[in-house]
Parts: structure tokens; sequence; C-alpha cells
């Protein structure tokens, strides 16, 4: 009976993350047509409002946000 009740919120969870990652999937399509770049950190980011923008074309840059008025200034294009 546990096993049951195990595989069967297992298949839950997956299916949960099988929707998820077609919404991501989905999104992404999105934002790569309307050229709006994905947003993540790596060592470039010295600072924590520090992130890089990586563009559908490939291009990235380092920019900083403004966290008051959320305004992204350009520091580095790679």
């Amino acid at each position: 009976m546990a096993e049951l009740i195990l595989n069967s919120s297992l298949g839950n969870l997956q299916d949960r993350q099988d929707r998820l990652s077609k919404g991501v999937t989905k999104l992404k399509s999105k934002l790569k047509n309307a050229n709006i770049p994905e947003a993540y950190k790596d060592s470039r980011c010295q600072l924590p409002n520090q992130w890089i923008y990586l563009y559908p074309d490939g291009h990235e840059e380092l920019v900083e946000i403004n966290t008051t008025s959320m305004v992204a200034k350009k520091l580095k294009e790679y």
C-alpha cells in the first residue's frame, strides 16, 4: 500500500515537472520572439545588483540594476 501511494505521488510530481518544463519552453520562445534577454549571474557579476543578460542572438551584456527605479544600465557587452 505504501509503495502504491509513493508511486502515485511521484507520478503527480512528474506530471507537474512536465507541465512546468513545457511552460518554461513556451515562455522562452515568447521571450526570444520579443528579443527579451534571459538574466543570470556568474563570476562576472561583482555586486548583488549586477546581472548577465543573454540575448536571443547570443550576445551578452553585464548590466547593473538600479534597485530604486529598476532600470538596467549596461556596463559591458560580450
